[in-house]
């Protein structure tokens, strides 16, 4: 009985070391595998460092990836318009910025004119962004900016432009043309009567992108409308304005 018990106790033994055994194996390649994770984390620590890196030289140059904070509800990359910064940048040697401040959003302060004036009149280096209804962006620039007039007055600014962010094409001003237009505060920020947005912009399917005028003032156009997907008309899904500051 003695030998009975000393060999059940060595099988328990040799049992136990085998799961010991399988243990370590277990664990060693547990192991390993903490050690090719640890190793890919290292790896990509590396690559965000050198984005960061990257991204730091660009936001020296003045290629900021993101709007400051989610300022944007139409474009919400920055990446997105560089066609425009860089335009501008080109045609207008003493411009500088280092962010985009929103002036007026139409669904955040409505789509009044009125009000859109009375906050983004008198600014200058002004951008505006429009979504229409059929989901066409395009918008235009001002350096010289907007304000209100108790009749039609026009000014030429040589640096404005029109721009289609879905072809990422600009439409430079024809030189020594007056291009914006100071009127009433009914009518919005325009450019002439080639663009323009009225009253209750987003429920108005009055705003206008005209025909007969845009040509005379803007180049590159392949149509006066192709902006809009050929409509002359439209309504605004989204309207905003910023500064470059």
């Amino acid at each position: 009985r003695e030998y009975q018990n000393l060999f059940a106790n060595f099988q328990y033994l040799k049992q136990e070391n085998q799961k010991l055994y399988t243990d370590l194996e277990n664990s060693k390649k547990n192991y390993n595998e903490l050690e090719k994770i640890n190793t890919k984390l290292k790896e990509d620590i590396k690559k965000l460092n050198e984005l960061v890196k990257v991204f730091e030289a660009d936001k020296q140059n003045n290629k900021i990836d993101l709007f400051p904070g989610d300022d944007s509800k139409i474009i919400y990359y920055m990446s997105e318009i560089q066609f425009i910064v860089d335009y501008i940048k080109a045609t207008d040697k003493s411009f500088q910025f280092k962010n985009l401040k929103l002036l007026y959003r139409g669904s955040r302060d409505g789509d009044r004119t009125e009000t859109c004036h009375k906050l983004c009149d008198n600014k200058q280096n002004v951008l505006i962004i429009i979504q229409s209804s059929i989901g066409c962006i395009f918008g235009g620039y001002s350096k010289i900016g907007f304000k209100v007039s108790n009749k039609a007055e026009y000014s030429v600014d040589n640096n404005c432009f029109l721009f289609s962010y879905d072809f990422k094409k600009i439409f430079p001003s024809i030189k020594d043309k007056p291009n914006i237009c100071h009127i009433s505060s009914y009518c919005g920020l325009c450019f002439t009567g080639s663009l323009g947005f009225f009253d209750n912009f987003m429920s108005s399917n009055d705003n206008w992108i005209d025909k007969s005028s845009i040509q005379d003032h803007f180049n590159r156009l392949d149509e006066p409308c192709e902006m809009n997907g050929g409509k002359d008309k439209f309504r605004c899904q989204e309207l905003e304005v910023f500064q470059f500051q």
